[in-house]
């Protein structure tokens, strides 16, 4: 819900339109972010045939990524991998339009048309592995415990960067929109999962270091840079929520808790969001203009760090997204086989309205050794569908699923279906 107020305080003169879109958005928070999966956009310099192909084998590329959860599913599904040549019979339209960029913005692919404005920091303190990557479960949660008491947090209205000209530029962009049906069908041709388009919203608190300077960032405070993160997040179907920053987050965490990954002020400032993850990262430039970096995502329990050197600070945001993804997607896609769904019970739970409590319901379950084998199948709104292999016993699966008394039979006298192997339970809210 805070996402709307966030959109509403953008909102200025912009008529119905802008009115209506804030209030599906409001709808659609209350659980989770509807991504758009099938539609691609990327910049071109004709439109010319032989250009439109190869930019639709890249479309087609960037969006079977998206839609598996995998960034490596071209090469674990050959199938999709040489699905890529005929990307073609997979569009259900395509167009173009002229758009007017600037060198602080991103064209199509987030990074193409990026400029960023070069800062001059100090990293004596700042040591980051330049290849070190590795997931990390203990309570450190510091990178850089012997700056927090030197670094001076700027206020919001402060920039690190001075100020750049833009420098106005036309550019051609392709719009592809894909075959829902079709895609659909070659994932379970070719074995692989699907991630439906109601994802759950990640939270990001990012700050920027510079000297002795840090700086937490949104898109009011550094579009540049928040862009790029966005850009990032979109080629791989993740919502971002970005903090507000405002006069009651301030009391209750700074730019030195986030660049010093503070777990417990993160989590206490993140409580005020719905949200189904948290993504921390800081940056800093050094001297010979290369960027340092760190990642930290907090889900389910669990507390993951990555460490970034490097060049290009496009590659910095897509490595945040990717961590961000690889994971969400391990509880989130999923193979669906429909001749197994056919033979296997299908239990139905309504009444699920954010990530929390899809993640409470899902541990429930994986705690019950009789529904060891049991899937998600697929959510729907509110609704989400898993399905129990060899469950001859379905008295037994729903007196086990009804010791959970935040679980309460649905639909027809108290069940829906029971005889035609499908189970339907209403989630209750705690109060």
């Amino acid at each position: 819900m805070l996402l709307c107020l966030q959109m509403l305080h953008r909102i200025r003169m912009h008529g119905m339109c802008a009115v209506v879109s804030f209030l599906l958005c409001c709808q659609l928070s209350q659980a989770s972010e509807a991504i758009d999966l099938f539609t691609t956009t990327t910049d071109v310099e004709s439109e010319s045939r032989q250009e439109r192909v190869e930019a639709s084998r890249a479309a087609l590329k960037m969006l079977l990524i998206r839609v598996t959860g995998d960034k490596l599913a071209l090469e674990n599904y050959p199938l999709l991998g040489s699905s890529v040549d005929n990307a073609d019979r997979y569009i259900a339209s395509f167009s173009y339009q002229t758009v007017q960029i600037n060198s602080l913005s991103q064209g199509a692919d987030g990074f193409t048309h990026l400029a960023f404005n070069e800062t001059d920091s100090l990293l004596a303190d700042l040591s980051v592995p330049s290849t070190d990557t590795y997931t990390d479960n203990s309570s450190d949660a510091s990178l850089d415990n012997r700056s927090s008491a030197n670094n001076a947090s700027l206020s919001n209205s402060e920039v690190l960067t001075p100020a750049v000209v833009p420098d106005i530029q036309d550019v051609l962009r392709l719009n592809i929109v894909f075959q829902a049906e079709a895609i659909k069908a070659l994932l379970q041709q070719a074995g692989a999962p699907f991630w439906q388009s109601n994802r759950p919203g990640v939270l990001v608190w990012l700050v920027e270091k510079s000297g002795d300077q840090q700086r937490m960032i949104n898109a009011e405070i550094a579009p540049a840079f928040y862009r790029a993160l966005s850009q990032a997040a979109k080629a791989r179907g993740v919502p971002l929520i970005q903090p507000l920053l405002d006069l009651e987050e301030a009391s209750q965490i700074s730019a030195a808790d986030v660049w010093n990954l503070s777990t417990p002020a993160i989590n206490r400032a993140s409580k005020r969001y719905d949200n189904g993850a948290v993504l921390v990262g800081k940056f800093s430039q050094a001297y010979d203009k290369s960027w340092f970096g760190q990642w930290m995502l907090l889900y389910r329990g669990e507390r993951h760090v990555e460490h970034y050197r490097g060049s290009e600070l496009a590659d910095y945001f897509t490595q945040g997204s990717d961590l961000v993804a690889d994971r969400l997607a391990l509880d989130y896609a999923v193979v669906i086989n429909q001749t197994q769904l056919d033979n296997n019970l299908t239990i139905k739970f309504s009444g699920i309205r954010k990530p929390a409590d899809y993640l409470a319901l899902s541990e429930y379950l994986r705690q019950v050794p009789a529904l060891k084998a049991i899937q998600l199948s697929h959510i729907d709104g509110e609704h989400c569908y898993f399905s129990l292999e060899g469950s001859e016993d379905v008295d037994q699966v729903r007196a086990l699923i009804e010791l959970n008394k935040r679980l309460v039979p649905a639909g027809k006298d108290g069940r829906e279906g029971f005889l035609s192997k499908h189970l339907h339970y209403q989630w209750l809210d705690r109060r």
